[in-house]
């Protein structure tokens, strides 16, 4: 393999400086394996071009590029666009490879005899990382491009006169990006990514590929495909999906599994029922953040009480912070609606003493009236796909928040008439604990199940977004 390396490093294939309509018929061709051989093309090859991919990379540092290695009389070339540009015609490049691929064909012809799944089985996005620090932006080309058409996405960073952008001036290559050592491939097909994971070698459960740089000979970088089937877990196919046990975790390490996140809850806090990764609606690719529902409303406070876990997978060990998840479209917990003319709850209580939608009335007698020890707690409000924490109350105004604490007779009074009038008719709301509070509330829904449900926005298992 060496000597057929070695003897192909001369290799050279030259293209000309040409205008897009001479290749007009070369980028109307998808398939990465297309053996292209037009006239308007074959007329362009006999002229010398200095086209590399330095020329295409500029004094700009590396850029996110759409490439394609294709096949032009038994040369192999990348095709390279610019998936800004305003017109195909005035993105696209041809680049001529200046390295063998002969080991990237072969292990590709390799991939090839095995089986793909019919099915999605990944993530158009995959993460690859162990990358040279002085890996050139033809070699992730000419490696990654053979498998299909691709987007090459380099990690940003942001600009500022710290040492990377000295290191990077040192090194001749100002911009450059390459210093965080891994890239992110948006495949245009997500067959590509299963002939890429066969193409690689399997070590201790993780996927290898070498690639080459000038100073690193057949480097082994990681390529961590997203599996489809590590979004969600069930502990059974019967389990009940509660919302109202469900808690929302930020920050998850991208490569944890639906699986391993619930085995570390139910270490620390109790039985798992579901656990849902949260994924990119296009890409299906996790976006960090988890929903977790737990078997018992006892495991659920527990939760909430303990704010945090330990999450550890594979190489990744972080502690991420436990929120509960808040729903649109609830009813007031205390009054169901008789205090607010059946509107839906504007506010939610995180804390670990209340875990209760509120209208603004049953808030303010939950949290300043009947109980001083929770004038601190601070509502969470969903508004869209987002859920905010104020620090106070809306319908408060600044002044009435600063003097919660010293109410008037004629506040305290009105809220005495509102709990003796919501007692009347909510008897058991009295001296209750959260998580009895919990069990009769879904006791009730399971009574009432044959009759009209309350208007209640569903759980969905895959929501649009969630964020904090």
């Amino acid at each position: 393999m060496k000597k057929e390396l070695n003897a192909l490093q001369n290799l050279s294939a030259s293209f000309p400086n040409s205008t897009p309509n001479a290749f007009q018929s070369l980028f109307a061709t998808d398939s990465p394996s297309s053996f292209l051989t037009s006239s308007a093309v074959s007329s362009h090859l006999a002229k010398p071009s200095p086209l590399t991919a330095n020329s295409v990379r500029g004094a700009g540092g590396r850029k996110n590029r759409m490439v394609e290695v294709k096949m032009i009389n038994e040369r192999p070339v990348v095709i390279v666009s610019d998936p800004q540009a305003a017109s195909a015609s005035a993105r696209s490049q041809i680049v001529h490879l200046n390295r063998n691929v002969l080991g990237v064909l072969k292990g590709l012809e390799a991939s090839k005899k095995r089986s793909i799944s019919a099915e999605p089985l990944y993530s158009r996005k995959v993460f690859i990382g162990g990358l040279p620090i002085d890996v050139t932006e033809e070699e992730v080309w000419a490696t990654f491009g053979w498998f299909g058409k691709v987007l090459v996405d380099w990690p940003r960073r942001p600009e500022h006169g710290g040492r990377g952008d000295f290191y990077e001036m040192d090194m001749g290559r100002r911009n450059s990006r390459s210093v965080s050592g891994y890239v992110f491939l948006v495949f245009q097909d997500e067959k590509a990514v299963q002939e890429l994971v066969n193409a690689c070698e399997l070590y201790e459960n993780k996927y290898y590929l070498q690639l080459s740089s000038p100073t690193m000979a057949d480097k082994a970088v990681q390529v961590r495909a997203w599996r489809l089937s590590d979004i969600d877990y069930f502990c059974d196919e019967n389990a009940s999906v509660d919302h109202r046990r469900t808690v929302f975790i930020g920050g998850v390490p991208r490569p944890t599994r639906a699986s391993d996140l619930a085995y570390c809850l139910q270490q620390h806090y109790g039985k798992v029922s579901y656990v849902g990764i949260d994924i990119d609606p296009e890409l299906k690719y996790p976006k960090g953040a988890a929903r977790v529902t737990f078997a018992t409303a006892q495991s659920f406070v527990r939760a909430i009480s303990g704010r945090f876990v330990q999450v550890t997978h594979a190489d990744t060990n972080k502690r991420v912070e436990i929120k509960p998840y808040v729903m649109e479209d609830q009813h007031c917990d205390e009054c169901q609606g008789k205090l607010c003319k059946h509107n839906y709850a504007p506010y939610f209580c995180g804390d670990s003493s209340c875990l209760q939608y509120y209208c603004e009335a049953c808030w303010d007698r939950m949290h300043y009236a009947m109980c001083d020890n929770r004038a601190d707690h601070r509502p969470m409000v969903r508004t869209g796909d987002q859920t905010r924490i104020l620090p106070r109350p809306p319908h408060h105004s600044t002044s009435h928040y600063h003097h919660r604490s010293t109410p008037s007779h004629h506040h305290n009074h009105t809220h005495q008439n509102v709990t003796s009038s919501l007692l009347e008719h909510a008897p058991h709301l009295q001296n209750t604990s959260i998580i009895s509070r919990i069990v009769n509330r879904n006791n009730q829904n399971n009574n009432s199940a044959n009759s009209t449900p309350p208007q209640m926005k569903q759980f969905s298992a895959i929501p649009t977004a969630i964020g904090y």
